[in-house]
């Protein structure tokens, strides 16, 4: 059996290749899952929604747009819940994919 820091650990990737476009400026992920992300920013505060788009960096025109809401930002780092979508999931899928076959 699996503890929940353990099955954090599997479900969580880097996000390498992927950032958040947030008011048309891009923020490096740091990771991603499908529940949410966290990149580098420190401006959002809590509890804020914001609307955003994931984008990969080698292929700026595969992206999906989605909702987000902080839920810390401190330390150069922004951490937020995604809302889910069946679109938003399927692109968290895919890149995760990627990233395991790297």
């Amino acid at each position: 059996m699996t503890t929940l820091k353990d099955q954090r650990l599997v479900s969580r990737s880097i996000g390498r290749g992927l950032v958040a476009l947030i008011d048309g400026r891009p923020y490096p992920l740091i990771d991603v899952s499908i529940a949410g992300v966290s990149f580098q920013d420190d401006t959002p505060r809590a509890g804020q929604a914001l609307s955003l788009t994931l984008a990969r960096t080698d292929a700026p025109e595969d992206r999906v747009d989605g909702r987000l809401r902080i839920v810390s930002a401190t330390g150069g780092t922004t951490r937020g819940e995604l809302a889910i979508t069946v679109p938003m999931v399927l692109y968290v899928i895919r890149h995760l994919a990627r990233v395991a076959e790297a």
